[in-house]
């Protein structure tokens, strides 16, 4: 590799490493295309939470929270240029205070849903 790929590679690897507190990793397969829900930090947020995927084709990647009546209260797209671990971070501080659960469709597939508790006030 060289420099300003070893760079981008090392970086997008120490990215990865800060961004995920929790251990989830979940592998949606469409057809001949993946992605991955990484990680959501905070899973614990007062406002704001940055979600971690990664995606193996272009296209947009809609990131979806629902309530705990399965009611989807968040919706926000992503355009995925390429291959590549992506983040987005989301404002939660619209939503009351409760359990959400986190889920990412792409090419009409979904994740699995990963909880997010909304807590406190800014």
């Amino acid at each position: 590799m060289n420099g300003d790929h070893r760079d981008l590679h090392l970086s997008l690897r120490r990215q990865r490493q800060m961004c995920i507190e929790t251990d989830v990793s979940e592998r949606t397969t469409l057809g001949s295309t993946t992605f991955d829900l990484l990680g959501v930090n905070p899973s614990i947020a007062t406002s704001k939470t940055r979600v971690e995927f990664s995606s193996d084709t272009r296209g947009v990647v809609k990131i979806l929270l629902y309530d705990i009546t399965g009611r989807s209260v968040f919706e926000k797209n992503v355009m995925v240029v390429g291959p590549g671990i992506y983040n987005s971070l989301l404002d939660l501080s619209k939503l009351k205070n409760g359990v959400y659960f986190l889920k990412l469709r792409k090419n009409g597939r979904e994740s699995s849903a990963l909880p997010v508790l909304r807590i406190g006030t800014d």
